[in-house]
Parts: C-alpha cells; sequence; structure tokens
C-alpha cells in the first residue's frame, strides 16, 4: 500500500493481503458487498486475524481466473 492507502500501482510490488476496502477498490464494488458474501459462505476466499478481516492477493487473482466467462457468438 502506499503512503496515501491506495492500491499499488504495476510498478510498486503489492503487498502479501489486502484489506476489504483494497480488495473492494480494485473489483470496483465495495466493501459492504464483501462483508455480505463472506456473510453468505460465498465469494472470494478470506483470512480472520482476530476481528480483522484480509484477503490473499493471490487468491483474489486465481479466485478471478477461475471465474472467466466466455461467450460465444447466438447463431440466428
Amino acid at each position: 500500500m502506499n503512503p496515501h492507502g491506495a492500491t499499488p500501482s504495476a510498478s510498486e510490488p503489492r503487498p502479501r493481503y489486502g484489506t476489504p476496502a483494497e480488495i473492494a477498490d480494485y473489483l470496483h464494488t465495495t466493501p459492504g458487498s464483501l462483508a455480505s458474501d463472506r456473510y453468505l459462505g460465498r465469494g472470494l476466499p478470506y483470512v480472520k486475524f482476530g476481528r480483522k478481516v484480509l484477503y490473499e492477493w493471490a487468491a483474489v487473482d486465481a479466485y478471478l481466473a477461475q471465474h472467466v466467462v466466455t461467450t460465444e457468438p447466438v447463431h440466428a
């Protein structure tokens, strides 16, 4: 994380774990949506450290890679 609290740029190395706010920003969603997914037992894998929730960046990237949807053109 850079000093301003934003997700690192492509030239900066990412830390191993991201906060819900960082992951939500990366995925263009909200921390509340991530919290809802955790409550419902779906979505991204996460780590609990006491009361703190963290997401491993490698796990986020792997989850996204596993959920790629490809489409085929519809033939009329």
